[in-house]
């Protein structure tokens, strides 16, 4: 015989099964809740204590006499004891008559034209366009001449997160380089060879001028600088003979010191460098939010309080004056911006001290 349950009983078994239902699913929702605290959690601290240990190490540096921020490199990038090389450089830089784009495309050294054999001459078309670049430019090769008797050396510059000024010396020691490396050859091949070496010395002094210079950009330019100076001199000497005199100065001016520190002092930048992107992550907040916009909206936001909520918590602020980081939008693409260290909203333009972050599409 089969026992029928009574419709009553049957709806308060219902509603307690409902219950039971009911709360499994708020355990499984707390025990899931729980578990994103816990692991919340375990990132934050995990975050936090690489925080201190970069904050501890950096105080290691300092503490062994070295900069540990983009200000402290500034300072430590120091004025040489005695005559600074730079203000002879600086002029020699401003007096510099370059050739037009075309025709400078066509020197060897700094243009596309390769130098042919050692024992080959300049082609006569080569030659012609040589001769006209120094001749525009003693003034220039003068002064490069009496900086190269000046040991220390200092280029002017504020040393932040793009040294813009610094970065463009570094440009024209390049320029200059090529420019006394041509003025060598053409001397070889005149059969001067006192002028030739002089050239030669004074390519090397122009090189290492960058030797206390901390940016990555300076020590590749001082690589490139020695590197051509010393096939250039291969040339000089297959062209003319040289004196006992040449060859002690030229001795003297491929001799590396040792307290040349060209290497050691441009990773010592790259590290403030990369203690500064580490302090200020700012820029790459803003640019990730406005790129999450985009991919979302197929556009750009008007203002990056556009961003607030769906994408950040809060317009990042600028670290130089506290307020809401930049932005605007170019004729193609954005940039996110800050005042930098004057203080001052340019724009974002590239000849000001504005620290930005652009993307142009």
């Amino acid at each position: 015989m089969q026992h029928q349950l009574h419709p009553a009983g049957g709806t308060a078994l219902a509603e307690l099964d409902g219950k039971r239902i009911r709360v499994r699913r708020y355990r499984r929702v707390a025990k899931v809740g729980l578990a994103l605290l816990v692991l919340a959690g375990c990132y934050a601290g995990y975050r936090l204590y690489w925080i201190n240990q970069v904050r501890l190490r950096l105080d290691a540096i300092r503490e062994a006499g070295y900069p540990a921020t983009l200000e402290e490199l500034d300072a430590w990038y120091e004025q040489p004891a005695g005559e600074n090389a730079a203000a002879l450089y600086i002029e020699a830089f401003l007096s510099f008559v370059p050739l037009d784009k075309a025709r400078r495309e066509q020197l060897p050294i700094t243009g596309t034209t390769r130098l042919g054999d050692l024992a080959d001459p300049l082609p006569t078309a080569t030659r012609k366009l040589v001769d006209e670049h120094i001749a525009a430019n003693q003034a220039a090769l003068k002064l490069l001449h009496e900086a190269a008797k000046v040991r220390g050396c200092r280029y002017p510059g504020v040393l932040d997160a793009y040294s813009r000024e610094l970065v463009e010396h570094v440009s024209h020691v390049r320029n200059l380089g090529g420019l006394l490396m041509l003025d060598a050859i053409v001397h070889s091949e005149n059969g001067r060879p006192g002028a030739a070496a002089r050239s030669v010395c004074s390519s090397m002094a122009l090189g290492r001028s960058l030797r206390q210079c901390p940016v990555i950009y300076a020590l590749l330019i001082r690589i490139w600088c020695e590197l051509l100076t010393t096939r250039c001199f291969e040339r000089v000497l297959d062209r003319t003979h040289l004196g006992e005199k040449e060859l002690v100065d030229l001795a003297g001016a491929f001799d590396r010191p040792e307290s040349d520190r060209s290497f050691f002092c441009a990773m010592v930048g790259e590290r403030c460098k990369g203690s500064y992107a580490f302090d200020h992550p700012e820029f790459m907040w803003g640019g990730i939010a406005v790129e999450r916009f985009r991919l979302k909206s197929g556009k750009l936001p008007a203002a990056l309080s556009d961003l607030v909520s769906a994408f950040i918590e809060a317009v990042p602020k600028d670290p130089f004056d506290g307020k809401p980081l930049r932005y605007k939008k170019l004729e193609k693409g954005y940039v996110v911006y800050s005042v930098g260290p004057d203080g001052q909203d340019d724009g974002a333009s590239d000849e000001t001290d504005d620290v930005a972050f652009a993307v142009k599409r």
